[in-house]
């Protein structure tokens, strides 16, 4: 049997601890397995504004409805909480 599939991860867990948390799952099942990981990209969190701006400024003109959009230390403190409870 042959699985494809795709793991995201943020910059809370890297792609290392998903590599061992699944190999850990297969291996607690007893499943046979090979695994040919591809990694196509690190996790960032932007510190720039330049791109929301775009989209906000996309929006309004399209829509003719500004977004409210928090800042992006708030949207960051959000995340982090989020992914911090999800992992626990």
């Amino acid at each position: 049997m042959e699985v494809g599939f795709n793991l995201r991860y943020s910059t809370e867990i890297g792609c290392e601890a998903i590599k061992n948390q699944v190999q850990a799952i297969l291996n607690k099942y007893g499943i046979e397995y090979e695994i040919n990981w591809h990694l196509s990209g690190e996790p960032y969190l932007t510190t720039e504004t330049e791109l929301i701006d775009i989209v906000v400024a996309s929006v309004a003109e399209e829509t003719g409805v500004t977004p409210n959009v928090p800042p992006l230390a708030e949207l960051q403190t959000v995340v982090l909480s989020l992914l911090r409870r999800s992992s626990s």
